[in-house]
């Protein structure tokens, strides 16, 4: 199976879902339920960054891609990475450029970008 990147960089359809809680049972039954991605929503929740280092072991150790909506652009919160961080509220794309040195997607980012104009 490709990796995450490459399967996005072909457009290839993904399924995930958001987890709003941190409770490591539900986080490890979703990770387990076949999807491709799960997000951390850090933005409308209470989930501490503590508590999304925890989550995002338990993703990742199940074979599943942990992504992190963070509360804030710009910031990086984690001793671990995730595979991606979907940024609050971009509206262009200036703000999100102090977020994408924190993501192993960069490059995707800036190619889209490019490909909008």
């Amino acid at each position: 199976m490709a990796s995450f990147k490459a399967r996005i960089a072909t457009c290839e359809l993904t399924i995930g879902s958001w987890l709003s809680f941190s409770d490591p049972a539900v986080c490890e039954v979703m990770a387990k339920a076949g999807f491709d991605w799960l997000v951390i929503d850090m933005e409308h929740t209470a989930i501490e960054t503590s508590q999304a280092q925890h989550l995002i072991q338990i993703i990742d150790l199940a074979g599943c891609v942990p992504l992190v909506r963070v509360g804030c652009n710009g910031m990086n919160q984690f001793g671990v990475r995730s595979d991606c961080v979907p940024a609050p509220a971009v509206t262009e794309f200036g703000p999100l450029s102090l977020g994408m040195r924190f993501t192993t997607l960069p490059e995707l980012i800036r190619r889209r970008k490019r490909a909008r104009k």
